[in-house]
């Protein structure tokens, strides 16, 4: 699910993308690719012009993977 997702960045599929990582979220949240996950999740919103969003789950990696 996560190599799903992150083959549909590098494609510059970036809606498509975000639902993939946001799955892995859902269904992962403790997974090994839960840090990177959330951090190209902002990645994608920042890329679709949805800035809280992406400033929202930035923030969110460096509160909650601090040593990451």
């Amino acid at each position: 699910m996560y190599r799903g997702a992150y083959m549909d960045v590098t494609r510059g599929n970036f809606e498509l993308a975000a639902q993939g990582f946001q799955a892995y979220i859902s269904q992962f949240p403790d997974g090994p690719r839960a840090v990177e996950s959330h951090y190209y999740l902002g990645e994608c919103n920042y890329a679709n012009e949805r800035y809280l969003e992406a400033a929202a789950e930035f923030q969110r990696v460096v509160n909650d993977y601090p040593t990451a």
